[in-house]
């Protein structure tokens, strides 16, 4: 009895854990802390493009959360944001690993001169 007893307590704390993810959150200082729901993008995959603005406040920083509130919440220290600009949050809850990738804002790589010149 007691082993079944230790195994059904074993499966409500570690089931949970493991379970598929219904819902992801952003929750940062851009939003204030509240939940901006994550886009699902793939196999446990959750995306959000999210902008940082440093010169408003230095330390821009960001967790994802499993739940609408601090239940379960990745990574265990805030993610630190130090750049201004658009992010791409990618978050995958098997791994629980967060990628984070600085969003181009446009290049003058191709530039292309049209009309008369002046001479």
């Amino acid at each position: 009895m007691k082993n079944i007893i230790r195994i059904f307590i074993f499966w409500m704390v570690v089931y949970p854990v493991f379970a598929d993810w219904k819902e992801c959150y952003f929750r940062g200082t851009p939003n204030d802390w509240s939940c901006d729901k994550m886009e699902k993008t793939g196999n446990n995959l959750w995306s959000k493009v999210v902008e940082f603005d440093t010169k408003k406040d230095k330390n821009m920083n960001f967790k994802i959360s499993r739940y609408q509130n601090w239940e379960e919440a990745y990574p265990l220290n805030d993610y630190i944001i130090t750049v201004s600009g658009k992010y791409e949050i990618i978050f995958n809850d098997e791994t629980r690993k967060i990628y984070v990738q600085k969003l181009s804002e446009g290049s003058w790589e191709n530039c292309y001169f049209r009309g008369t010149p002046n001479s």
